[in-house]
C-alpha cells in the first residue's frame, strides 16, 4: 500500500505547504471575523464582548456555541482550497491512499475511542462526582447542536 503522504501525482515542496498553512490562516480568520459579528448582531442589549477574556457575555450559549463553529467552516473551506488547488489532490487522500475510504476501518477506529473516552469519563465521575452537573436543554437544541456543530468540529480537528 503506498503511503499518502507520498503519492506521486501530488505536489508537496515546501513552498506550497507554507502557500498551504497562510490560505488556512487566512480562512479560519474569515471565520472568526464572522463569528465576532454575528455574536455582535444577533446579542441582545446586555451582551458584549469581554475584552480581557475574548469572550461573548450575556449570549444565549446554544447560539454561541453554533457561531463558534463558523470558524471551522473557514477552516474547512482553507484546507479544501489547499488541498484541491495548491497540492492538487483529492481530500480523500488526506484519510487514505486508497482509491476509496475503507468505512469498517473507521468505525473500528471510532468505537475503539468512544469505549476509552467513556471509560475515562466514567473513572473521572467516580473520582469527581462534584464536577458534574445535569444542565436542562431542550431536545431541538440538542439535536441542532448534536446534527450541526459535532460533525463539523470532528471534521476539521482530523483534517
Amino acid at each position: 500500500m503506498d503511503h499518502y503522504l507520498y503519492k506521486s501525482y501530488a505536489k508537496n515542496s515546501w513552498k506550497r505547504y507554507l502557500l498551504s498553512i497562510f490560505i488556512i490562516v487566512f480562512f479560519t480568520s474569515i471565520g472568526s471575523i464572522l463569528y465576532v459579528l454575528l455574536n455582535l448582531f444577533f446579542g441582545n442589549e446586555s451582551s458584549y464582548l469581554d475584552e480581557i477574556t475574548g469572550e461573548f457575555i450575556g449570549l444565549d450559549p446554544t447560539m454561541d456555541f453554533l457561531f463558534s463553529h463558523i470558524i471551522y467552516i473557514g477552516m474547512l473551506i482553507g484546507i479544501w482550497l489547499s488541498i484541491r488547488l495548491i497540492h492538487k489532490r483529492s481530500i480523500i487522500s488526506l484519510v487514505t491512499s486508497n482509491s476509496s475510504i475503507n468505512w469498517r476501518q473507521i468505525w473500528w477506529g471510532f468505537s475503539w475511542y468512544f469505549v476509552l473516552f467513556a471509560g475515562f469519563k466514567f473513572v473521572d465521575f467516580i473520582i469527581f462526582p462534584h464536577h458534574y452537573s445535569m444542565n436542562l436543554i431542550r431536545v431541538s437544541d440538542f439535536l441542532l447542536l448534536f446534527l450541526y456543530c459535532i460533525n463539523i468540529c470532528s471534521c476539521s480537528d482530523n483534517c
